[in-house]
């Protein structure tokens, strides 16, 4: 597996698995957006030639990051991919001086939540009715980045 930054060659994988795995996918014009937003971070794990997970971040304030999508195949989960994706973004962000990465996560996803929790992102409180369809509650989290050093996270 690699994990490199994305382009604007990935939007059709990407937008691929927004359709397949969101309630809510993002349009490929709005993954297209966010690739080339300069105050983002969107990553993707290539097997070969396949995208199989991505990730993507943005910077919502000099030193505070929002994940906004993170992905993986269905024959990939469980296999280090998502794990594999945020470590890498996290050491990436703490390099660019970002102090904290937040989140929001479905209440009813706890595979996403044991994985945020082992990485380190703590609750901070929940956002009822945030999501629509189908209709669920919100778990923000964060994590401070401060200290992050390469392969500490």
């Amino acid at each position: 597996m690699n994990i490199v930054p994305a382009g604007p060659a990935d939007v059709s994988a990407i937008s691929r698995l927004e359709e397949e795995l969101f309630d809510s996918p993002w349009s490929p014009a709005q993954v297209r957006s966010g690739l080339m937003a300069s105050h983002s971070l969107w990553l993707v794990c290539r097997l070969g030639e396949e995208v199989v997970g991505f990730a993507g971040f943005r910077m919502v304030a000099a030193d505070e990051a929002e994940l906004l999508r993170l992905a993986v195949a269905p024959p990939w989960r469980r296999q280090g991919v998502a794990s594999l994706l945020l470590t890498w973004a996290l050491e990436d962000l703490a390099g660019r001086g970002v102090e904290s990465c937040f989140l929001e996560v479905r209440s009813r996803n706890l595979a996403a939540l044991r994985l945020y929790k082992r990485l380190g992102f703590v609750c901070q409180g929940t956002r009822p009715g945030y999501y629509r369809q189908p209709r669920d509650s919100a778990v923000v989290m964060a994590r401070a980045l401060t200290g992050i050093k390469e392969g500490a996270v």
